[in-house]
């Protein structure tokens, strides 16, 4: 009879912490865009295509997140998620790759393959870098950029040497409801 009460409680506490996790998992968030140079403002004419996907951990403070793009008529020189909605130009908040030149990318920012690449990070509140200015987005504004991929506010784009203000793009939206061109 001892030893039920000291197994109960273990058996109780692991249960517990599987519904713990089990609800942190529930609050993982997934978002993605397709990125095409149709999408870009303004458009591009290319082969290239790309694939976002990110999962959202706000109880964790973090965005893991996969870019795949293949096809690219031009060495790629940076990835980045940008605050602006749907047909319009927005600051970088996040660097996703960038080579150097012909830009300087932050520290530990990954290098860009040049023509097809899957790319894999964790975005934390120190790696939002901006855009600050008039778009009030502040470096280390990690709540703002959730805000702003919720609110459909957000972009990733891949810029190359043939297009530098980016040869593919695509809105980021909640998984399933993609409005942009393939």
């Amino acid at each position: 009879m001892k030893k039920t009460h000291r197994v109960l409680p273990l058996v109780l506490f692991a249960t517990g912490c599987g519904l713990t996790v089990a609800a942190a998992v529930a609050q993982a968030e997934s978002v993605q865009a397709r990125l095409a140079g149709f999408n870009e403002t303004p458009s591009v004419s290319t082969t290239g295509s790309a694939t976002f996907r990110a999962r959202i951990d706000e109880n964790a403070g973090s965005i893991f997140w996969e870019l795949d793009y293949d096809g690219l008529q031009a060495d790629a020189t940076q990835a980045h998620i940008h605050f602006g909605q749907r047909h319009t130009a927005g600051g970088i908040t996040v660097w996703l790759c960038g080579n150097s030149p012909p830009t300087t990318p932050p520290p530990n920012t990954q290098a860009c393959p040049v023509r097809s690449a899957h790319l894999t990070g964790t975005i934390m509140a120190a790696d939002v870098v901006g855009p600050g200015g008039a778009q009030q987005l502040p470096a280390g504004g990690f709540d703002q950029l959730v805000r702003a991929i919720r609110a459909g506010a957000t972009y990733a784009n891949v810029p190359t040497t043939a297009s530098p203000a980016g040869e593919i793009r695509g809105q980021i939206f909640e998984h399933g409801h993609d409005h942009d061109h393939r």
